[in-house]
């Protein structure tokens, strides 16, 4: 259970609701009050108060003293939004998460983390003042990013703020202006002899890493550069008639503090006579600055390889990703690495602002990061859980969104696992006649529909058209316009819920029977070496009480049955009135059929001491087994055929380890692929080899039939020809590369465990409505498509999402709203068939800050990640690299150009929400997905690619960027985990341990000088040379710290799809160079662009575009 914070919750009792008429006179009351709860700012922010006439925010007084700097030890308060609402207070059953006493005026400062510029009906932002404090103490180490948020700062000649890097000066010696920062204030100062100098928009954030650019030191009239530590101190002043918040240019000295993170980024760039790329190796001997400039550069450098793995040789810039660069050039200073941003202090600032309630009746606002816990209270509109939107504030006009080349599209998770503390949606009352719908588009009645006549008629949001209203659903409407039994029926004041479907929806006009499950084993003489079918068979009876024991769901009728295959098929008759199983064999496979009605599916109640029967007798049946030719396509076809004649859905679980190359229909033939890998040929080793599992999975999904894969590869299986068997039917894979029983058998049970007791929703087809004005356009995602419209799914759990994207039909009138509806029909483990609708509504402006403002990183990346995967099979992978990278280019130089009031040209500016975009596009264009490395299988990159188009957006910001948490700074006896630490070598340290993980692979990091008590406490022995590495899971001991550590490692692995293996190793193993590829801000292996030259690269082709 999530506890909130205090100013989150709100106050107990039953308190009446504030009139809207009051909300002038609260504010200004609370303003006087500097009420709001105290939160971190940026230094140099702009003091703001609530005009009394209007609700628009207004510059404030300024300061009183023109020589005050702001520091980041200051701690301000932040705006309090109070929400006033016009409903009449009622008492309703339907609210999620409202908790008692709940009154009409909350502080939801976690609601608006990037507060929209018009004001919303019902709503009255207020900040307090804020009056900016003298920093005190000069600085001689690099300040961590980290502490401009800091809620407690700490001093920043601390040593865990330095980067641990010498600058090749002394640091006893302190410049004049060291530690100076450059003051923002609202109004102009009179008597300055500095001009004014513009900066960026509200929103963005700038830096400079090296020193200040020169076009900077032309615009400031100063006697002396800043870059010689001589002359009075820069100060940068902003227009007070700005209708944007400015942010002040800092310059960063070789030996000097670099200021706190200001809303934006900005980089700089390289002069023309200085050479490229930066030395890594040596430290900087002399102050430099980048600028564009007129050098030709046509590829990304290599980066140097780290001192602490001299091994490590970069590549040849003949076959570097992005182009080859010039040999001959110098290498100049490093680029340190802390004054980019970075994920973990994103991340951990969203989890201080944002953790607690989350109320989702505001359009407009963006959601707290996927990373953060917080409890979703619907008021309307779905919860982020469901629906994630790449922008939440649209332009009205499409040729901004098309300049702005920001994708506009949503990834729909309609099964998503909600948080403690909140509820499944509710189900509606049935109707004999169906759902309320549009009689023209279809969409089912919501909260955003009106209700007219006395309640006669109600007008769609979608459409527009009037609807009459049944008689059976009529009611009254209040003196505000709305049904009196609004807060009694969940579809008229939720956001999610569910409608109990009649005979029309099901197949048919056919209520559903509940879903059956068909193991199908290979019985081979590779599954009986490597153990599967012993392990299977001696732990299947758990694995099937833990379904028949479901508390949720009766699974009382819920039907399994048993096939085994090698070049023949073998069923089994589990008839209750039988004594033991009787088998049957099929030799026949050209032509596959179920052999036996009666019998071959059974309850788990009526059958259950035969199953048992059976699973003893299987491994003596074939435990002697020569069998190595193997088929596949027909064991699909028999399992197809038996849902069939049972007249249900269900699951195929098919454990296979061998490449079906047996005579048989889907026959596979062994091809050479791994070497087209990186190639312009890539895409033939990567589709399949014909379409006939295609073909077969198409059949599968019209009859509701699901396939879940469990291989158990020695050797190549060609992942990419059976895949489609998953990917069509919306099926999952588990992969497990030389499989031992031994060790690899507790992930494998794990995994079948998880795959049956999840939630599922079978036979399932999703559609998606929007308003006017836009229209879905493509869709991505494992599920099969037989017309324009309908998303068909065989089956459907809480981890597998949509990504759809949207176009523009016409130009979007000036304050409209656009409207999503996503409705799924689908039939439960019980056999009841139901209609689970979301809906999402956005808001609108007509300026291009408004939509930078609103945009929601981890789902652009969501989206980014699965349009490359379907262009990969079309396109080279050079072309596919230009293309995303043209585009990001595309979207930061639209905002440098458009939204950024800076003018100085060598400055990278990044908007606030997209600061992360760099970093983030360059793990996918370095991940296993898209890239792969150079050892990696060809098997692996088909899986990762299959895995990967299914994920949602919490998924994917785990796979790309994944967690890195120091397990050495752990306190027993505290509740929280460490903070995490930045996926860089840099970052790691001899003394510690860390546990890396991404979802599907977990690795565990120990230096070689770790202290022996903790080696002691979590391993039994007390040197590193006496670890186990072989053993995939911590030995169970009696230490508060390793149990600590345990149970953190079993709540990573609850919250993915995949049970992940546990890799341990100590510093300087081989297995230490795999652990490297997901040291994702590094340079890789295979010469892959580190996050700084990454950046570097995009600096440049965006000065290009200016």
């Amino acid at each position: 259970m999530i506890r909130p914070p205090s100013s989150h919750v709100p106050p107990p009792g039953n308190q009446p609701m504030f009139q809207s008429q009051s909300a002038n006179k609260l504010s200004q009351q609370m303003q006087g009050l500097n009420l709001g709860p105290s939160s971190p700012q940026h230094p140099g922010m702009s003091n703001y108060t609530s005009h009394p006439d209007n609700q628009q925010m207004v510059p404030g007084p300024p300061p009183l003293n023109n020589q005050q700097f702001s520091s980041p030890h200051h701690k301000s308060q932040i705006s309090t939004n109070v929400t006033y609402s016009t409903q009449p207070k009622a008492t309703y059953p339907y609210l999620n998460n409202n908790p008692p006493g709940n009154v009409g005026i909350q502080q939801n400062m976690n609601n608006n983390r990037y507060s929209p510029s018009n004001t919303f009906p019902g709503q009255v932002t207020m900040s307090s003042p804020m009056s900016p404090q003298a920093q005190k103490g000069n600085q001689s180490h690099i300040t961590n990013p980290v502490q401009a948020y800091s809620a407690n700062p700490t001093s920043i000649n601390s040593p865990n703020y330095s980067n641990g890097i010498s600058n090749g000066h002394d640091d006893s010696k302190q410049p004049w202006n060291a530690g100076l920062q450059s003051y923002q204030s609202p109004h102009p100062l009179p008597n300055h002899s500095m001009p004014q100098s513009s900066s960026s928009h509200q929103g963005q954030v700038q830096y400079l890493y090296g020193a200040q650019n020169r076009n900077l030191q032309s615009q400031q009239n100063a006697s002396a550069s800043p870059l010689m530590n001589t002359g009075p101190p820069v100060q940068h002043y902003v227009s007070p008639n700005s209708d944007v918040t400015q942010s002040p240019v800092y310059s960063v000295m070789n030996n000097q503090s670099l200021p706190p993170v200001q809303p934006g980024y900005q980089y700089p760039s390289q002069p023309p006579n200085m050479p490229f790329p930066p030395n890594m190796s040596s430290p900087p001997t002399s102050p430099v600055s980048f600028s564009p400039g007129p050098q030709q550069y046509h590829g990304m450098p290599p980066n140097q390889p780290s001192p602490q793995y001299p091994s490590m040789t970069p590549q040849s810039p003949s076959n570097y990703p992005y182009g080859a660069s010039n040999q001959s050039q110098q290498q100049p200073p490093k680029v340190d690495l802390d004054q980019m941003p970075n994920t973990v202090q994103v991340r951990q600032e969203d989890k201080n602002l944002r953790s607690g309630y989350y109320s989702t009746d505001v359009k407009g606002q963006c959601p707290p990061l996927v990373t953060t816990n917080f409890i979703v209270q619907d008021r309307g509109m779905c919860g982020p859980r469901f629906i994630r939107s790449t922008v939440y504030c649209l332009p009205n006009n499409p040729d901004v969104l098309k300049q702005t080349a920001i994708p506009f599209a949503i990834t729909v998770s309609p099964l998503a696992a909600i948080n403690d503390g909140e509820r499944e949606p509710p189900a509606c009352l049935y109707r004999e006649q169906g759902p309320l719908r549009c009689k023209r588009c279809k969409a089912y009645v919501c909260s955003f529909m009106t209700f007219m006549e006395g309640g006669r008629c109600f007008q769609c949001a979608f459409c527009k058209v009037v609807t009459e209203v049944p008689q059976d659903y009529f009611c009254f409407l209040d003196g505000l316009g709305e049904r009196t039994d609004k807060y009694h029926r969940p579809e008229l004041c939720l956001g999610s819920y569910e409608f109990p479907a009649t005979k029309e929806y099901c197949r048919k006009d056919e209520l559903p029977n509940p879903p059956a499950y068909i193991f199908m084993i290979e019985v081979s003489n590779a599954t009986f070496r490597n153990g599967l079918v012993p392990l299977f068979c001696e732990n299947l009876k758990n694995i099937l009480q833990c379904l028949q024991n479901d508390k949720k769901n009766d699974t009382s009728k819920l039907r399994v049955g048993f096939v085994t295959y090698n070049n023949v098929l073998h069923f089994y008759n589990l008839k209750k009135n039988l004594t033991q199983p009787h088998i049957m064999v099929l030799s026949d496979v050209h032509n596959a059929f179920v052999p036996l009605l009666d019998g071959f599916l059974v309850t788990l109640s009526e059958a259950e001491a035969l199953v048992d029967c059976l699973m003893e007798h299987i491994p003596r049946l074939f435990i002697n087994e020569p069998a190595t030719e193997i088929i596949l396509g027909p064991v699909i076809q028999v399992g197809l055929e038996a849902l069939k004649n049972a007249n249900c859905s269900g699951k195929l679980l098919v454990f296979h380890s061998t490449i079906p190359n047996a005579d048989a229909p889907g026959k596979l033939p062994h091809r050479e692929g791994q070497k087209l890998l990186g190639t312009d040929k890539q895409k033939i080793a990567l589709s399949p080899q014909n379409d006939f599992y295609s073909k077969l999975a198409q059949d599968c999904v019209a009859a509701g039939c699901a396939v879940d894969l469990f291989c158990f590869p020695s050797a190549y299986v060609d992942v990419a020809s059976i895949s489609p068997l998953c990917k069509h039917t919306g099926g999952q894979m588990y992969k497990y590369t030389y499989f031992q029983s031994h060790i690899d058998g507790d992930r494998f049970l794990e995994d079948l465990e998880r795959n049956i007791t999840t939630t599922t929703a079978f036979d399932a087809v999703l559609r998606i409505r929007t308003s006017a004005g836009i229209s879905p356009v493509f869709y991505y995602g494992n599920f099969y498509m037989s017309n324009a419209t309908d998303i068909e799914l065989s089956a459907l759990d809480c981890h597998k999402a949509i990504t759809v994207e949207f176009a523009y039909d016409d130009k979007l009138p000036e304050n409209e709203t656009v409207f999503i509806q996503a409705a799924l029909l689908y039939t439960t483990c019980t056999g009841e068939r139901r209609i689970r609708v979301h809906n999402l509504a956005i808001a609108t402006s007509v300026n291009m800050s408004d939509m930078f403002r609103c945009c929601e990183l981890d789902t652009i990346i969501n989206f980014f990640a699965k349009q490359a995967l379907k262009q990969l099979l079309d396109h080279s992978p050079q072309q596919l690299k230009n293309n995303i990278i043209n585009r990001t280019v595309k979207i930061l130089t639209c905002y440098r150009k458009h939204c950024a009031t800076s003018s100085v040209s060598g400055q990278l500016i990044l908007p606030d929400t997209l600061k992360l975009l760099p970093l983030y596009i360059n793990c996918v264009l370095k991940s296993d997905a898209l890239a792969g490395g150079p050892d990696m299988s060809l098997d692996d990159r088909s899986f990762a690619m299959l895995a990967v188009n299914s994920m949602d957006v919490k998924s994917t910001a785990v796979y790309f960027y994944p967690n890195l948490i120091p397990l050495h700074e752990i306190d027993p006896d505290a509740e929280s985990v460490p903070s995490l630490v930045r996926c860089s070598i840099e970052k790691l340290h001899d003394n510690g341990v860390y546990l890396l993980e991404n979802g599907i692979y977990m690795f565990l990091w120990i230096g070689q000088a770790v202290s022996p008590k903790w080696l002691q406490d979590v391993f039994g022995v007390q040197s590193t040379n006496l670890v186990d590495k072989q053993k995939t899971s911590l030995p169970e001991l009696n230490t508060p710290l390793s149990k600590k550590i345990r149970q953190i490692i079993e709540d990573i692995e609850e919250g993915r799809q995949w049970y992940m293996r546990l890799t341990v190793m100590v510093q300087g193993d081989k297995l230490e160079v795999v652990f490297r590829q997901f040291l994702v801000e590094d340079r890789g292996v295979d010469g892959s662009p580190s996050y700084v030259d990454f950046l570097c690269h995009l600096h440049r082709e965006i000065s290009k575009n200016l």
